[in-house]
């Protein structure tokens, strides 16, 4: 196994642990369906098959009785198996994976249930690039990978236990640029299954007192992080370098579970840097090409000690000399609370993935603490 793999394994590792000590197994599912992956730039060497096939079971956890759920309505947290065939196992293989997941319900009447499910983990691909052997296969080159999924769902109870699916879903496989290249895979499509609940929707009780779900008592506070990410260099086969940055905020509390954050970050990642100097740009101008400034603006959904950090961030002219890229840049991090309830200084730790729009940029840890 390559550094890259092992590297990759670590850090996602972390979204996978991460929502198992939720609660107690509520339920088990199983869906399939069709899918296709999209042709999300025209860097793809190969031509589209025609279909591939998904395939999911799940476990789902019973809820604890905590403020967290009752403020985000109660959703669902789950562990999730898929399987994928690309339509070509030659070039493309097939796929195995984990994915612990979170669904919001965003509308119910009667017995039928509209919800947003989203998730994150590890899978691994059968076939990767190869210069020789798998050329026209640039969306993945390592075999483990990244997989992030977002679904819309629909479910119809059909007795005190049992329930029928619907899904439409998009999912991503990916290694964050950690080997080149990597393109990635999008995939897009439909699921239809069945749930059996070992609790009967009659026995799940959400009776707790709505004093435990209170504003939050400090409404301003500040945010410190740094971070570390990897990638490889565009060529194929090429050199690892790192990048770091630090983001310093301004955070606003709507509750306890939903904070507002605006600040400013700072970039520098030796890639860029090797880049120009090895294209006989001077030093100090390869190092300034190298740094980035940007402001951002961030959402935390907060689930317990475990928060999800949602971040668009724009770049701002500094230094001048700074190489130019697309305008904005989209972080998307999961984070855990070292300490319990709610201290002064509030240290976490998590795992955080920057890309620019479809194009993932690295994978990386970050610390920090909010205040």
């Amino acid at each position: 196994m390559d550094t890259g793999s092992k590297y990759l394994i670590t850090i996602l590792i972390i979204f996978i642990l991460s929502p198992m000590a939720l609660g107690q197994r509520a339920s088990v599912g199983i869906a399939a369906g069709p899918a296709r992956i999209i042709r999300h730039t025209p860097k793809i060497r190969f031509e589209i098959p025609a279909g591939t096939l998904f395939m999911t079971g799940q476990y789902t956890f019973a809820g604890k009785e905590e403020g967290w759920r009752k403020y985000w309505k109660y959703p669902e947290v789950s562990v999730t198996a898929i399987y994928t065939d690309f339509g070509n196992k030659t070039l493309l293989g097939e796929a195995f994976g984990v994915l612990p997941t979170i669904k919001f319900n965003l509308a119910k009447l009667g017995g039928i249930n509209a919800g947003f499910r989203a998730g994150t983990g590890l899978v691994y691909v059968t076939r990767t690039f190869d210069k020789i052997g798998n050329p026209n296969n640039n969306v993945i080159s390592s075999n483990v990978n990244n997989v992030t999924q977002f679904s819309l769902e629909i479910q119809k109870n059909i007795g005190l236990r049992l329930a029928a699916n619907v899904a439409g879903h998009l999912t991503h496989y990916s290694n964050a640029r950690t080997v080149s290249p990597n393109l990635g895979i999008n995939n897009i499509g439909l699921l239809a299954g069945l749930t059996y609940r070992f609790l009967d929707i009659t026995q799940e009780s959400h009776g707790m007192d709505d004093t435990i779900v209170r504003p939050a008592t400090k409404k301003w506070g500040g945010d410190l992080l740094v971070g570390y990410g990897i990638s490889e260099y565009s060529q194929e086969g090429g050199p690892k370098f790192g990048a770091w940055y630090v983001n310093l905020g301004a955070r606003y509390s709507i509750s306890q579970y939903l904070r507002l954050n605006l600040g400013l970050e700072y970039e520098y990642n030796e890639s860029i840097f090797q880049f120009y100097y090895q294209d006989f740009i001077d030093r100090a101008t390869a190092q300034k090409k190298a740094t980035k400034t940007a402001i951002y603006g961030a959402a935390d959904l907060v689930f317990g000690r475990v928060f999800t950090r949602i971040q668009t961030g724009f770049y701002l002219p500094f230094p001048a000399e700074s190489e130019k890229t697309l305008p904005m840049n989209i972080r998307l991090a999961v984070n855990y609370k070292i300490l319990r309830g709610t201290p002064i200084f509030s240290p976490y730790i998590g795992v955080a993935l920057k890309s620019h729009l479809e194009t993932a940029q690295y994978l990386g840890f970050v610390a920090g603490v909010g205040f």
